[in-house]
């Protein structure tokens, strides 16, 4: 089976739904399948390559950029509100000669719209699957095509119950073409963690930015009374100079630092998760939450607040601290608590931690469910 995802970007950037269709696209090339990323040469959030090759073959998949026309997009939206060159488009869908479209970004109107009406007219059945955030004031003109798209998609792919009646409620999308599947994670790793007592250290992954929140747990690492040295390395690609500048100059005691990596490669993300007591993010929304999943998996227990799927997606696992949305006070006391805990009680929370996503999130099982439901779209 020819399986294409459809997403505004793909790699060198590496955001949530590029994560999502690496782990994706190995699980279906182990068994066979062949994969594919159509897209563009959009660097997120509007930046324009030229230079990028138009084909690129990575492990997991091919990729392909479209050329779109023009090299600019309006300011205020993340996804590039640009024509792509159809041509060129229709040309590599009949060189791929996908057996399944998958959609992987509910923000890519045109490439979507485009790449759904090629669909229909060969006969390939759609799967559009949604990262839905509540919609702005500028982000309404998104209704009217999300509306269309997610009615004439074969199946319209939800990662959470919540999610499920968001979209239902902003997209009058039909019930029936509505399919619950959880995203994974990797549960193989068993990695031994490297615990020292007298540090404490923090993480968090995800892009710089206000939508994150890692300004607001920088703040809240500053204020915590910690007597341990301490260091708080904040994983991720800037896209907010103002947050990074601010995170930056944080005034900080002898004791504490904080890092921002950029870019970083998958064996160091490896080390800095083995040496990680605790992993602190306070997004202002979160659709599903597949940071605090793969903190889980290689056993780093989670302080966040109660913001959007937070609560449904991992709120039943003991090694999760789950306080009030933006109750500064609250994130304090916690960070406190955690930074004095005894290291067989940390052994503790990350064998729970462990346990609970193995029990509960897989990329095979669903990768599997996908399949599943293409077979009977």
């Amino acid at each position: 089976m020819n399986i294409l995802f459809g997403t505004p970007y793909y790699k060198p950037y590496f955001g949530g739904i590029e994560r999502v269709i690496e782990q994706l696209s190995q699980v279906y090339r182990s068994q066979g399948h062949s994969t594919s990323v159509i897209t563009t040469k959009w660097e997120f959030p509007r930046i324009f390559h030229t230079e990028w090759s138009s084909v690129v073959e990575y492990e997991e998949a091919r990729v392909y950029r479209i050329h779109t026309i023009p090299n600019r997009t309006i300011p205020f939206f993340q996804a590039p509100l640009v024509w792509l060159n159809i041509s060129q488009l229709h040309s590599t869908l009949d060189d791929i000669k996908p057996d399944v479209i998958i959609l992987m970004s509910d923000k890519w109107i045109v490439g979507n719209f485009l790449l759904l009406r090629w669909a229909m007219k060969n006969n390939v059945p759609v799967i559009y699957s949604l990262s839905f955030h509540t919609l702005s004031f500028k982000q309404h003109i998104l209704k009217p095509i999300n509306r269309y798209l997610t009615n004439r998609s074969n199946m319209v792919h939800v990662i959470t119950e919540k999610e499920k009646c968001a979209v239902k409620d902003a997209y009058n999308t039909k019930d029936e073409l509505l399919q619950v599947i959880p995203w994974g994670a990797n549960t193989n790793d068993n990695t031994e963690r490297i615990l020292q007592s007298g540090e404490f250290n923090i993480i968090s992954v995800g892009r710089i930015s206000h939508h994150k929140g890692q300004l607001i747990t920088a703040r809240i690492f500053q204020q915590a009374l910690i007597e341990k040295r301490t260091q708080y390395t904040m994983i991720g690609t800037v896209e907010d100079a103002e947050v990074a500048k601010e995170i930056r100059t944080l005034r900080l005691p002898k004791n504490k630092s904080i890092s921002i990596t950029g870019h970083i490669s998958d064996e160091e993300m490896d080390r800095l998760y083995r040496r990680a007591d605790l992993f602190v993010l306070s997004p202002e929304y979160e659709a599903f939450g597949l940071v605090f999943i793969e903190a889980l998996s290689r056993g780093v227990p989670v302080l966040t607040h109660d913001v959007g799927a937070i609560r449904e997606v991992i709120g039943e696992c003991e090694s999760v601290n789950i306080v009030s949305a933006y109750d500064e006070h609250a994130f304090i006391k916690e960070v406190e608590k955690y930074s004095a805990l005894s290291n067989d009680k940390r052994n503790e929370l990350s064998d729970i931690a462990r346990s609970f996503i193995k029990d509960r999130f897989d990329w095979e099982k669903t990768a599997k469910k996908f399949l599943e439901n293409i077979h009977t779209s």
